[in-house]
């Protein structure tokens, strides 16, 4: 099969932007940059295909709320919950390490794409509003997510299962540890120049750009991936009310196939 990809926005010209899922993500946007419309966008395709399963931790509850609950799946921050963000991150690694193992087994180093689908999902991890999760974590527990995720980052991609950051300030900070494997930058509306650094060389590198992103209206921004030129778009606008209709909708087509937040599991035939 093709390598997942959304259309979430288009150019200048009208063409559809595609981001791809199968790459380590950074949205990178100020509060009224619409990046949580952007967000909404790509999550409700995401969940309603087959081959991926959508996951993660969300302090907030507002983006991954509507997915239902699931063991991979972490929203609020009463410390309760927070709590939880740990042990869905944990679970998740879980998976890394079975899948990791299964390469070893039969002697290869990437999952093929052919080879997803159903049973055998590409994982999207969420990490809705990193740095808050961070600043609220205890020290041990914020640690322990913040290994898991440099490790997600380091070994993910192999195993298909890939992160999703959202942050409104790429700060070097809050990237510790997984900044080099964000190979897909999503850059909207930013109040200076050095957090357009931060986010990504490569539109730093062109004054253009970095007026562009400067002065964005809600929904503009610079998409830039290993190989791709960067691309300005406007993200397709999408109220949370029809976040979540469209989310709600796309469970219920998916209902009993294993898609959305259905649980991974390697197939066994194919690693014989």
């Amino acid at each position: 099969m093709i390598t997942p990809a959304i259309a979430f926005a288009v150019d200048a010209q009208g063409r559809g932007v595609h981001m791809r899922l199968d790459q380590h993500t950074l949205i990178a946007g100020v509060t009224g940059s619409g990046k949580s419309s952007a967000t909404y966008e790509i999550i409700r395709h995401a969940v309603g295909m087959p081959s991926v399963c959508v996951c993660g931790v969300d302090p907030t509850g507002i983006l991954l709320g509507p997915l239902g609950t699931h063991r991979w799946i972490s929203i609020g921050s009463s410390k309760k919950q927070l709590l939880a963000a740990t042990a869905a991150l944990s679970a998740i690694e879980s998976e890394l390490d079975k899948r990791l193992a299964a390469l070893a087994e039969v002697g290869i180093d990437l999952i093929p794409s052919s080879w997803l689908g159903r049973d055998l999902p590409l994982v999207v991890v969420v990490l809705e509003e990193w740095a808050a999760l961070q600043l609220q974590l205890a020290r041990a527990e914020r640690l322990e997510a913040e290994r898991i995720v440099a490790r997600i980052g380091m070994e993910g991609r192999k195993v298909r299962i890939n992160l999703l950051i959202s942050v409104q300030r790429p700060e070097a900070k809050l990237l510790e540890g997984v900044r080099s494997q964000l190979t897909q930058i999503m850059c909207m509306a930013q109040t200076d120049a050095m957090s357009i650094k931060m986010a990504s060389e490569v539109i730093f590198e062109d004054k253009s750009l970095v007026s562009m992103i400067l002065g964005a209206r809600p929904g503009q921004g610079v998409l830039v991936g290993a190989g791709i030129a960067p691309t300005p778009f406007k993200a397709r606008h999408l109220d949370y009310a029809g976040y979540r209709e469209a989310v709600s909708q796309a469970i219920f087509t998916a209902r009993g196939t294993n898609a959305g937040v259905a649980t991974a599991r390697l197939r066994g035939s194919e690693f014989q």
